[in-house]
């Protein structure tokens, strides 16, 4: 049993922060993820554009979705770029697109039901609550996170200040 104490944001908590988030796997996961984001989001411009039937609101819902998929896509390939981990100010941002995707969800599909009539639109909106619920806790979360580390780094520059 390892009986050996440190205080959070030690060298070891760092070096194994560093190690877990730079390990193979978390990197592989992340770009799999980035690919099938990538794909999903080709797949609808594809369909997009290969029917010229569709009607203005389907070709609206269609630019919308790609409008998310492009700027999450380019989110992550800018964070996974240069093999480091996701840094907290990312996590803040990407948090906040999903807000604000979320929020575009339940409007839309709010709207879409009560000018339309169909209440598989208002389900939508439903599961939309549902997420957006969620963004917002992962939003606080990381604006939390965000507010800690940008402390901590204040009091390492006092004691550098002090020291120095």
């Amino acid at each position: 049993m390892n009986t050996s104490r440190h205080r959070p944001g030690s060298p070891h908590d760092l070096l194994a922060l560093v190690d877990k988030e730079l390990s193979l796997p978390i990197r592989l996961g992340r770009l799999a993820l980035v690919m099938v984001l990538i794909v999903t989001t080709g797949t609808i411009g594809l369909l997009g554009v290969t029917e010229p039937s569709l009607p203005v609101p389907a070709r609206i819902a269609f630019a919308a979705i790609i409008a998310f998929g492009v700027s999450g896509s380019v989110l992550a390939l800018r964070a996974m770029s240069g093999g480091r981990a996701l840094l907290a100010w990312h996590r803040v941002i990407g948090c906040r697109m999903a807000v604000a995707f979320a929020a575009i969800v339940v409007l839309g599909a709010s709207i879409i039901g009560y000018v339309t009539g169909v209440r598989a639109a208002f389900a939508v909106a439903g599961f939309g609550v549902i997420l957006l619920g969620g963004t917002i806790a992962l939003l606080r979360q990381a604006q939390t996170q965000f507010a800690a580390l940008t402390a901590r780094r204040h009091e390492l520059a006092q004691q550098l200040k002090v020291g120095g």
